[in-house]
């Protein structure tokens, strides 16, 4: 292997990295959140915090959806050997819907939210 293929490689992983810490960031703020808003709909008693909660839910989780749909795309662009000579391209291809649901409905993020929006319902169907 080339210095350059090696750079090209570690530059692939860094933005693999990156887009899994930033699914996991995403994660992380998705729990506080809809946590907050199940929260508040207790105390107060009042059920419109916990209906509320399932915006953040859905909008987490298609952003959940695209940095997984990313990352795979940048780890199918590492597996693809460059050709001899030829120019690196760090050019993935277009989103597609499947591409997108398969990784909104992927086991490492459905779940997640799924949970999420079931217990805000249950919430806001008790409180009636």
């Amino acid at each position: 292997m080339t210095d350059l293929e090696i750079k090209r490689i570690e530059f692939l992983q860094n933005l693999i990295s990156r887009m899994a810490q930033n699914s996991l960031t995403i994660k992380g703020w998705a729990v506080t959140v809809i946590a907050a808003l199940l929260a508040f709909s207790n105390k107060d008693s009042d059920q419109r915090f916990a209906f509320l909660a399932v915006y953040p839910a859905l909008a987490f989780w298609g952003l959940d959806a695209y940095y997984l749909m990313k990352e795979r795309q940048f780890r199918n662009l590492l597996q693809k050997p460059a050709a001899a000579g030829a120019e690196f391209s760090f050019l993935v291809e277009g989103a597609t819907a499947s591409a997108y649901f398969g990784a909104a409905f992927s086991v490492t993020v459905w779940p997640i939210y799924a949970f999420s929006l079931i217990i805000a319902s249950l919430i806001t169907i008790s409180n009636r």
